[in-house]
C-alpha cells in the first residue's frame, strides 16, 4: 500500500542522513603543540592519540627547548 511505501522511503532517507560524511577539508600535514613539561605532557598526548584512535602520522617528542 501507499503508507508502506512511504515508511520505506522515510527509513531509507533516515539511513542516508546517518551515514558518515566525506571529509570536507584536507587534513593538516603537521601540528605543533608546545608545552613546558618534559615528562607528563608526552604521556598525556600519547594517551590522547590512543583514546581517539588517531592515525599513525602523529608523533610525540619530549625534550627540552631553550628560551629566547
Amino acid at each position: 500500500m501507499g503508507s508502506d511505501d512511504l515508511f520505506h522511503r522515510r527509513k531509507e532517507r533516515k539511513e542516508q542522513q546517518l551515514r558518515r560524511q566525506k571529509a570536507k577539508r584536507k587534513g593538516y600535514d603537521r601540528v605543533l603543540i608546545v608545552t613546558e613539561g618534559q615528562k607528563t605532557e608526552p604521556l598525556y598526548f600519547r594517551e590522547v592519540i590512543r583514546h581517539y584512535r588517531l592515525q599513525n602520522n602523529v608523533t610525540v617528542e619530549g625534550g627540552s627547548c631553550q628560551a629566547i
